[in-house]
C-alpha cells in the first residue's frame, strides 16, 4: 500500500493549531516561514505531523523545503488555509491505483465563495490545461519528482518578487520532463477564507508579473497568450481599464525576456 504523506506551506502558524486546523489524517511536513524562524525541524504534536520554523521567504522555497524532506510515496502539496475531507488519503490512494501511468494528479477542492468548475471527468492535461489549477489540488509520486529533479520556483509566488505562478511553473517543468499529468473528479478539501499573500487587485503590478510570469511559459507566445487573457478578463479590471493592463503585460514580458 502506497504511503501518502501532506507538505504544507505555511506562515506565521502554531504547531499546536494549524495540524487540527487543517484536518491531518496522515503523515505531514509542515514548513512555516516566520519572523522568528530558528531553521529548525521538530516533531509537533502527532509523531506523524513533522514542523520547521524558517525565516526565508517565498512560497517556493518553503514547498522545496518540505518536498527536500517528503519520504512517502505520494506527496500532497497544501496550504495553510485548506482543511482536508475525511477520508482523503483513501481517495488519493486510489486515484493513483486507477490511474498507474499518472506522476502527477490534480485533484478537486470546495471554495468558500463557489463559483468555481468542478473537475467533471477524469482527462490527462497539457499546460493550458493546468494553469487554472494551483498547487494546492496537487498530489504526486515522490519517486517521479525526485528522478527529473522538479522544484518549485523561488522566484514567483507569495513572498517573492513576482507575486504568483510558481505553480504553473512546476507544471511546466513536470511537462517537459514527460511527467504525466491528470485531472481527477474526487473532492479532497475545502479551502478556507483567508486574505491572499500576494493579490492586492488589478493593478499595475498585477500586470506586470503576470507579463514575466507568460514570457516564461511561453516563450514564443506570451504576446498572444497575454492579450488573450486581458480581453476575457477584462469586466474583471474595468476601473484599471485594457489599454493599463496590456502596456503592464508587455513592460511584464520584456522584462521576462532580459531576465528575472
Amino acid at each position: 500500500m502506497e504511503s501518502v504523506q501532506v507538505l504544507v506551506a505555511a506562515v506565521e502558524q502554531e504547531a499546536a493549531v494549524l495540524p487540527r486546523k487543517m484536518h491531518l489524517q496522515t503523515g505531514a511536513i509542515v514548513c512555516n516561514q516566520c519572523r522568528f524562524g530558528a531553521n529548525s525541524v521538530k516533531q509537533s504534536g502527532a509523531d506523524s505531523v513533522t514542523w520547521g520554523d524558517f525565516s526565508a521567504r517565498g512560497v517556493g522555497r518553503n514547498r522545496n523545503e518540505a518536498l527536500r524532506r517528503a519520504e512517502a510515496d505520494i506527496v500532497l502539496f497544501a496550504d495553510q488555509d485548506l482543511t482536508y475531507a475525511d477520508g482523503y488519503e483513501k481517495i488519493v490512494r486510489e486515484a493513483f491505483e486507477r490511474l498507474p501511468r499518472a506522476d502527477v494528479i490534480i485533484f478537486d477542492l470546495t471554495y468558500p465563495e463557489g463559483g468555481r468548475k468542478p473537475i467533471r471527468r477524469i482527462r490527462r492535461l497539457g499546460i493550458l490545461g493546468c494553469m487554472r489549477f494551483g498547487a494546492a489540488r496537487v498530489g504526486a509520486r515522490l519517486a517521479s519528482l525526485r528522478e527529473k529533479h522538479i522544484t518549485f520556483s523561488t522566484d514567483f509566488g507569495g513572498g517573492t518578487k513576482y507575486g504568483s505562478g510558481e505553480d504553473s511553473l512546476f507544471f511546466r517543468d513536470c511537462l517537459r520532463e514527460g511527467l504525466r499529468i491528470y485531472a481527477y473528479p474526487a473532492v479532497i478539501g475545502h479551502l478556507r477564507p483567508e486574505p491572499s499573500s500576494w493579490f492586492t487587485g488589478y493593478n499595475e503590478k498585477y500586470f506586470f508579473d503576470k507579463g514575466v510570469l507568460w514570457s516564461q511559459l511561453f516563450p514564443h507566445g506570451g504576446w498572444a497568450y497575454g492579450l488573450a487573457h486581458c480581453l476575457k478578463q477584462r469586466k474583471r479590471y474595468a476601473d484599471f481599464g485594457l489599454v493599463s493592463a496590456w502596456r503592464a503585460v508587455c513592460r511584464g514580458l520584456r522584462q521576462g525576456k532580459r531576465g528575472l
